[in-house]
């Protein structure tokens, strides 16, 4: 994630969230789990996660995700969230250089339902579907009424607040209840 996507200037109005925050005190569904991509791609706060399978030594898979969905077939986990819950070890610039990447075989909360803030990779309105980028796990949405992009599986959520005319930070509703989506 670019160090661009924290708030870098004083403004007269703060940002609402960090990416992966929390948004809301709503109805929450959350676990923690363990996130091994094993290096093929970050493991950043804020992007969809699936569960892995046949995982060594962790287990059979029940609490170890991976960023994205590299199959396509994978069950998603959820988002990772909380960054406040994660020891900073810096980003590429140095130690103290602000980071929302963990390490593989990092613990980290998912959430497969509430409302959260986060970084979609694309503009985007209320209302509009949810996806996760397979290989990635960055978000972006498009609208209702459209196909699930190719590369792109379902996050189960819509945006909730904050319409974007290009790609920026906004609230979204995670609800796997609801069909449609």
């Amino acid at each position: 994630m670019a160090q661009g996507q924290f708030q870098s200037v004083v403004n007269f109005v703060n940002a609402p969230g960090t990416p992966g925050d929390l948004a809301a005190e709503a109805p929450l569904v959350s676990q923690s789990v363990i996130v091994d991509s094993d290096g093929v791609t970050p493991n950043t706060i804020g992007f969809g996660a699936s569960y892995i399978t046949n995982v060594i030594p962790f287990g059979e898979g029940q609490n170890t995700v991976q960023t994205g969905n590299p199959t396509g077939t994978a069950v998603f986990a959820g988002i990772m969230a909380n960054s406040k819950e994660q020891a900073s070890f810096g980003g590429k610039s140095g130690p103290l250089s602000p980071t929302l990447d963990l390490a593989d075989k990092s613990q980290v909360s998912v959430v497969s339902e509430g409302h959260m803030w986060v970084y979609m990779n694309t503009p985007s309105n209320i209302g509009d579907v949810v996806v996760y980028n397979n290989v990635t796990g960055e978000l972006s949405c498009y609208p209702p009424s459209a196909v699930l992009p190719i590369g792109s599986s379902n996050a189960y959520a819509t945006v909730y607040q904050f319409s974007n005319s290009a790609p920026g930070l906004c609230r979204i509703w995670l609800n796997p209840g609801v069909t449609g989506l």
